[in-house]
């Protein structure tokens, strides 16, 4: 990669970016009750998160081991007539027969070949290495990191003892969030835990037939609305309680989750960071469930057109969200500029790869994070511990302004604003530079 042109002068600094390119929430409270009038008092972005700019997460878990369709399998195999069903049929049988958890358990496809969420660590001959995975973070540029700790299909990725369908009792048997947990923090990096559960009961597994035994019911999201929404806190306090995340990152469908058990996640969580001498994030997606004044707000593949006064995050992917065979990826310019572009808009990108289900991260994820890197290690200085200035930029192109958009590349005439912090230097960065050498 060939370095591009960086102009600097006393108050201004012009960053060129080729192919690649207020205080907000109260002050804390004491402590902190289970109400909206008490939680609204917490800092919802602390400095540090608005200094990181960049994390990466991952969605990798048994919905990798079919590695078809998307992360969405679990749920669409039970679709009939669909692609997985029908794909699900033909390699593994009937998924009245074969059902969902035979991938957590293990058993046989059409073939005999054994199937099976197990990566196991490259100490003991496999694939699997997080201390490989934090460095390649770093090497990103990501401030902070960790995993979809459990998606939509109720399979936690920690050592649960309110969930017997987690990683140590079933699959792997590892404890797969403490292991990112300590590669991750040994790099001096955030933890991020993202937990999507609260769609497990409110939808995802509607196609899949009614389980009797208590165990199944559990997984498949079909126990009593109450149980469920009590069961959902405390996966969220487990994963709290034994692994103090920095950030606590939440999918749709909080709104669906009974209030009092939402006030009730949110006061312990910032309680528990009182206790730990540390400021956190907690997380919720444009649908709602949280609000601005104490949490910070998600938007899916996007985020705003304009300048926001309330610092926010979004969520993308280096592709799909989850690995399948020959998946097409964003460019590494693309993924870059729309860092860059949140960054000038008040907000914060953390951004998905898919590792295959045996720990491989392939190596067209990997270049994608280190074009990002090198980037960010010659011009991080216009995007980290930066703020937003009186104008995000000018230009043509428009980045952001919607959800569940691509990300699109920028053009020579398109610049984007950053500030430092004590706002005495403002950055020009251009997305691209007609004539000079792409990464």
């Amino acid at each position: 990669m060939k370095p591009f042109m960086k102009v600097l002068a006393v108050s201004v600094s012009l960053v060129l970016s080729c192919e690649l390119l207020a205080p907000f929430g109260a002050h804390a409270a004491t402590t902190y009750q289970s109400t909206w009038e008490s939680v609204d008092q917490h800092k919802a972005a602390p400095e540090w998160f608005q200094d990181a700019k960049f994390g990466i997460y991952y969605h990798w878990g048994v919905f990798s081991v079919p590695a078809y369709g998307n992360e969405w399998y679990p749920r669409n195999m039970y679709v009939q007539n669909g692609k997985e069903y029908n794909h699900h049929v033909s390699v593994y049988g009937s998924p009245t027969s074969w059902p969902y958890h035979n991938f957590i358990n293990g058993a046989q496809d059409k073939n005999g070949n054994w199937v099976e969420f197990a990566p196991k660590m490259k100490s003991a001959g496999g694939q699997f290495d997080p201390n490989e995975w934090a460095q390649l973070f770093v090497d990103a540029g990501a401030k902070f990191a960790g995993p979809v700790a459990e998606h939509h299909d109720g399979y936690s990725m920690w050592d649960s003892s309110v969930n017997e369908w987690n990683s140590v009792d079933k699959g792997p048997h590892l404890d797969l969030l403490g292991t990112f947990a300590t590669a991750i923090r040994n790099k001096n990096l955030k933890l991020l835990t993202a937990l999507h559960h609260a769609y497990n009961s409110n939808g995802y597994f509607q196609y899949a037939p009614a389980q009797s035994d208590p165990s199944l019911m559990k997984l498949y999201g079909q126990l009593p609305k109450t149980q469920e929404d009590q069961l959902w806190y405390d996966k969220l306090k487990e994963v709290i309680d034994t692994y103090q995340p920095d950030i606590l990152w939440q999918d749709f469908a909080l709104t669906k989750i009974d209030e009092a058990q939402r006030l009730k996640f949110l006061s312990y969580y910032y309680n528990k960071a009182i206790d730990w001498g540390k400021e956190v994030v907690a997380t919720y997606k444009t649908s709602g469930g949280f609000n601005l004044n104490g949490e910070v707000v998600d938007y899916e593949r996007g985020g705003p057109a304009e300048l926001t006064s309330n610092y926010w995050l979004t969520d993308d992917s280096v592709g799909s969200w989850s690995y399948t065979p020959g998946m097409s990826y964003y460019s590494a310019p693309a993924l870059l500029h729309s860092l860059i572009d949140r960054v000038s808009k008040n907000g914060n990108l953390l951004l998905n790869i898919a590792p295959m289900a045996d720990g491989t991260i392939p190596q067209e994820q990997k270049n994608i994070l280190l074009g990002m890197g090198d980037w960010l290690k010659r011009y991080g200085e216009s995007i980290y511990s930066t703020r937003a200035w009186t104008k995000y930029g000018e230009g043509p192109t428009q980045l952001g302004g919607a959800i569940h958009s691509s990300p699109i590349v920028g053009t020579e005439t398109d610049i984007r604003f950053t500030r430092n912090k004590s706002n005495n230097t403002l950055y020009a960065i251009v997305l691209e530079c007609r004539g000079m050498a792409p990464i």
